[in-house]
């Protein structure tokens, strides 16, 4: 099964085909106007696609000397060239281009997104590819952007993340922060196609690729931090129901996916939470501890307990880090917050590029930290908690004085026009989950909805990929005054999946 998350439009990303030709039979999705499909499945694989968690989404930085149109490398000068994009100057050192420039300081930026990279090529080669050892081949002239590519067959499971992935020349600076332009760093090669993260028929009897890191401490190559992306709490949840959960069907499978099922991270967090303000004489408090107590940490549209513990956690998160990171310079004079309490997006809740720090702050609570930096001047994790929790309430309480809080007034879905006109947007609508759940989200749009997330769902059943199903958010027209411009959009928040019906020949297409 498959779900990658990206923003959601209307016409919508997504296009459904049926690809025919000599040697080619293949369907799913493509990106409109493009001829190869993205994801999708033949008679023979399937194959779907999402993000990996990797060396700084293939962006490096260094600082150069630049003066007089030289740049300084190597004890050297050399010219500085320029090449005059869409009637823009853009000014190139042999890093990269230039950012930026202070005096004769100049922040330069190497993206691998500007590599040649035949991705066409590869989606070409996907399409008529009926077996692992071919998929894999296909995608060796992968180079970006950096994409997890799950597989399947009859017999095999698998997942590989190919791109181009540098090997730097020292061992002394951190390729995620900034490095020297000096020609002390310097990206020497890639690693090695047969060495990028990729897994076989596992002995667990399933993959889970959702965003989280692919490698541990033991893979031989630098493979960037954890700081910017995913948390790796839906992967966690994910994992704990593969394995308590044996020969799912394509129902459960579509019904899981579809799922606010359990927020792994308030699973872990919570019944602490409970800890510190239950028995308080404080009446709030106790009326949150009420809230909380028995539930079940499903993001439901109806739960209570769900938009507390997303409201507990934004302001539990700035008051533990936003003092810190305040006082040691890390956030501008003009931006002392995070995000205000509203949709999700990025990490949890609306923490965007703190990643490593939504695990910290859980593992404060789950580990007893008493106080979270150590000093005696800190605030206690107690004190931190009740402090959140009364945050909280009083702002859940000022809008829905009744109590009344329940999680599908505060989160759902938007789906903006393409153009920019509101009077074609649809939504927001209501829907459970979160980010750490399969119905995750990302974006903020109109009132602090989310404007993405799974934009294609679908499972295939390889028995018969004629009994696959999926849906996704959208329409087949891109003409608003048309019933089939949004026609999926109720079918996908109500977790209706749709036949996928794979013709096995040009007559049953045009039959249909």
């Amino acid at each position: 099964m498959g779900g990658p998350v990206l923003g959601f439009s209307l016409p919508a990303i997504w296009f459904q085909v049926q690809l025919v030709a000599p040697g080619i039979d293949a369907y799913r999705v493509v990106l409109p106007g493009d001829p190869a499909i993205v994801i999708g499945f033949n008679n023979n694989i399937a194959w779907t696609l999402t993000d990996t968690q990797s060396i700084s989404d293939g962006t490096f930085f260094f600082v150069q000397q630049v003066s007089n149109g030289q740049y300084y490398w190597n004890s050297t000068e050399h010219p500085v060239i320029t090449h005059s994009i869409n009637g823009v100057d853009v000014n190139y050192t042999n890093l990269g281009s230039i950012m930026v420039q202070n005096g004769s300081l100049a922040l330069v930026m190497d993206w691998m997104g500007n590599m040649f990279s035949n991705d066409l090529g590869a989606l070409l080669n996907l399409m008529t590819s009926s077996n692992w050892n071919e998929f894999r081949d296909a995608l060796s002239i992968w180079k970006a952007p950096y994409q997890n590519f799950a597989f399947a067959n009859r017999t095999m499971i698998a997942d590989i993340s190919p791109a181009y992935y540098p090997i730097f020349s020292g061992k002394v600076y951190n390729p995620g922060a900034i490095m020297p332009g000096n020609g002390s760093e310097y990206i020497t090669g890639s690693i090695p196609y047969s060495m990028v993260p990729q897994v076989v028929n596992p002995s667990q009897g399933f993959i889970v690729s959702s965003n989280q890191r692919q490698v541990g401490p033991a893979y031989p190559y630098w493979y960037g931090n954890t700081l910017s992306f995913s948390d790796g709490f839906r992967a966690m949840m994910e994992v704990n129901y593969l394995e308590n959960h044996t020969g799912i069907s394509v129902k459960q499978l579509s019904a899981f996916q579809q799922q606010n099922y359990t927020d792994y991270s308030a699973q872990l967090a919570v019944p602490r939470i409970i800890g510190y303000i239950s028995g308080s004489t404080n009446a709030t408090l106790e009326r949150a501890s009420s809230i909380f107590s028995g539930w079940n940490y499903s993001m439901e549209t109806g739960s209570t307990a769900a938009t507390l513990w997303f409201f507990t956690y934004e302001y539990l998160f700035k008051d533990v880090f936003l003092p810190y990171l305040d006082s040691i310079g890390w956030l501008h004079g003009e931006n002392k917050t995070l995000g205000t309490p509203s949709g999700m997006s990025g990490s949890l809740p609306n923490t965007t590029g703190y990643a490593s720090l939504d695990v910290d702050l859980v593992n404060y609570l789950v580990n007893h930290v008493s106080a979270p930096f150590g000093s005696d001047a800190s605030p206690t994790m107690k004190g931190l908690v009740d402090q959140a929790v009364n945050q909280a309430m009083n702002y859940l309480l000022s809008m829905y004085p009744s109590g009344n809080f329940t999680w599908g007034k505060f989160y759902g879905f938007g789906f903006p026009n393409l153009f920019g006109l509101s009077s074609f947007n649809v939504g927001p609508i209501s829907k459970g989950g979160d980010f750490n759940t399969p119905n995750d989200a990302s974006g903020v749009g109109p009132d602090n909805y989310p404007t993405g997330g799974q934009s294609w769902v679908m499972v295939v059943n390889l028995s018969n990929v004629s009994r696959s199903i999926g849906v996704y958010p959208g329409g087949q027209s891109e003409d608003p005054a048309s019933s089939q411009y949004s026609n999926y959009v109720m079918d996908w928040i109500n977790g209706n999946y749709l036949p996928l019906t794979f013709a096995e020949k040009a007559s049953d297409i045009h039959a249909s």
